[in-house]
């Protein structure tokens, strides 16, 4: 499980530096530059996928500790937190807007939703 946690981590870190590479600067991105994120951003999200149907689907709600989130609430996090980026960086119309936290959303609850919308991103 620490191995999970520590991919977790580097995926998510990636993620949000390859974002702070578009807001951070006044300079327009190349294609080169997009092109690369993109690719950046898709394989995170096949290897984001990869974990979501490796994981048994009893065991999305795992939680080492209480002071964490489960394994489910983690990826609805994320899920939630590449919409936003996704919306920023291309003025898309943002989705899922009536949801205030994914990861507290009955909803969103179990592996079929969580892919789904892991998928959508």
């Amino acid at each position: 499980m620490k191995t999970l946690s520590k991919t977790l981590a580097a995926s998510v870190l990636l993620i949000f530096s390859s974002a702070s590479l578009i807001f951070c600067t006044d300079a327009p991105i190349t294609s080169d530059e997009k092109a690369a994120i993109v690719a950046d951003w898709e394989r995170a999200k096949a290897f984001s996928l990869e974990y979501l149907e490796a994981m048994p689907a009893d065991a999305y709600s795992y939680k080492p500790n209480d002071d964490v989130r489960s394994f489910e609430q983690q990826f609805l996090h994320i899920a939630q937190g590449n919409i936003g980026l996704v919306a920023n960086a291309t003025d898309a119309e943002r989705i899922y807007t009536d949801v205030q936290v994914f990861d507290n959303e009955e909803s969103f609850k179990g592996k079929e939703n969580v892919v789904r919308i892991t998928t959508e991103v």
